[in-house]
């Protein structure tokens, strides 16, 4: 008997290109984060290494986009209403701050920095929407944001240790590292925090002994930022995890993988006081309020930007429309969690995502960073295809995954159209 041949249209073969592609930049962005500020410091026409890796990767997406599959309507539509909301509006506040003079002079350039940034990381997140079309893409995308982080979470560990890199905060007793200098603590920790909570789904859901050790390594990393905002998200998302596993797991997962997370964050801790003790800990949560400051000038609003807050800079920008961009996009990622079971791994650790983030978010600032934007709502994107997917392929079994060149997709079939993004906004 004659097998026909599979064959995939043009816009099945772009979008095969571009998953590989997104995949390689969530593990190569965060890496030129670090080695562009501690091999190459020194700025080229006003940017570093870092911005200039994503402004050429912005035209890349644009000139793909028009030729990828339509996908999922209902699940990238979302991310496209997201992304031109906030680019347009931010463009418009940003202007009205510009005509009224409320951003200094020296301050413009930094400021449209930052609008490229946001706007950068909502594209890249619509991006990964239209692309995670099958269980396959969905698990490779994910594996590789976490890898990605993992790569950064051991570069931590080695400028801690070593001594390499920025040595940072004003309490000289501290010793604490964002990996390389010139890296903001929060923006690395922002990254790893999530990732953490991805590297726990991996966990619970193959009962994987390697990605427990994974994710205390990544526990590991943000304690060694000394970030207190990354702290506290770590404590409210673990409590969350604990009255998730206690009250609502319905079937509650394997405990030996998380025994051995659990053992492995108590050792090394234990290790760890042994050594140094608490004082650095104390110095770093005491040092503001003795000199009378509450978390590092976080309630002084004499400026325009910056109050270690996304939800009060959004305020200050914008008012009830800034409160109301924060919230959309809380709400689109929350989305992701829509239909799912409570008692599922799936929704336990997307609240555990949203709640830890959102945490961070509100302490101090994460959204004029891509790869902490990005990274964060990736996680969710994938974790939700991977539910759509696995419910919507009838010969998926736990332990056989779908390949995309065994299978053919007859939903939403066709490739999109230069005006599809905004067709579908």
């Amino acid at each position: 008997m004659k097998i026909p041949a599979i064959t995939f249209s043009p816009s099945e073969s772009v979008a095969e290109i571009a998953i590989i592609g997104l995949c390689v930049f969530s593990i190569a962005n965060p890496l030129v984060a670090q080695v562009s500020c501690f091999f190459f410091p020194y700025k080229i026409a006003g940017m570093n290494v870092m911005q200039w890796f994503q402004g050429l990767c912005l035209p890349l997406m644009l000139v793909t986009l028009p030729k990828l599959p339509r996908g999922d309507i209902e699940f990238s539509r979302p991310f496209s209403r997201l992304f031109w909301v906030y680019a347009i509006s931010l463009a418009l506040l940003h202007l009205r701050l510009l005509s009224a003079n409320r951003i200094p002079g020296d301050m413009v350039g930094v400021e449209n920095m930052v609008y490229f940034k946001i706007v950068f990381a909502l594209l890249l997140l619509y991006y990964a929407s239209r692309l995670v079309q099958s269980y396959e893409s969905a698990e490779r995308l994910l594996q590789s944001v976490l890898l990605g982080a993992l790569f950064t979470a051991g570069w931590i560990l080695i400028c801690y240790f070593t001594g390499i890199g920025g040595t940072n905060y004003a309490v000289q007793s501290v010793q604490a590292t964002a990996g390389s200098e010139g890296i903001s603590g929060k923006a690395i920790a922002g990254f790893l925090v999530p990732a953490a909570g991805g590297a726990m789904f991996l966990t619970l859901r193959d009962d994987s002994y390697r990605w427990a050790v994974y994710a205390s390594l990544l526990v590991a990393a943000v304690f060694m930022t000394f970030d207190r905002s990354s702290q506290v998200a770590l404590g409210v998302g673990s409590s969350w995890m604990a009255i998730w596993w206690l009250a609502l797991a319905q079937p509650r997962p394997r405990s030996k993988v998380v025994l051995v997370f659990l053992c492995i964050i108590l050792v090394s801790g234990g290790i760890y006081y042994a050594h140094k003790g608490s004082e650095e800990l104390l110095a770093r949560w005491t040092h503001d309020f003795d000199r009378g400051e509450v978390g590092s000038g976080r309630g002084t609003f004499f400026i325009f930007r910056h109050t270690h807050s996304d939800l009060f800079d959004m305020l200050l920008i914008g008012g009830v429309l800034g409160l109301a961009l924060y919230l959309l996009f809380f709400y689109t990622i929350a989305s992701q969690g829509r239909g799912l079971p409570v008692g599922s791994t799936e929704f336990g650790i997307l609240v555990t995502l949203l709640v830890s983030f959102g945490t961070m978010s509100l302490l101090t600032g994460l959204m004029e960073f891509p790869h902490t934007m990005y990274a964060f709502g990736a996680e969710c994107i994938c974790i939700r295809a991977l539910v759509i997917h696995e419910k919507l392929d009838p010969v998926t079994l736990p332990s056989i995954r779908p390949r995309n060149f065994t299978q053919i997709d007859l939903r939403n079939r066709g490739s999109g159209s230069t005006g599809e993004l905004i067709s579908e906004f």
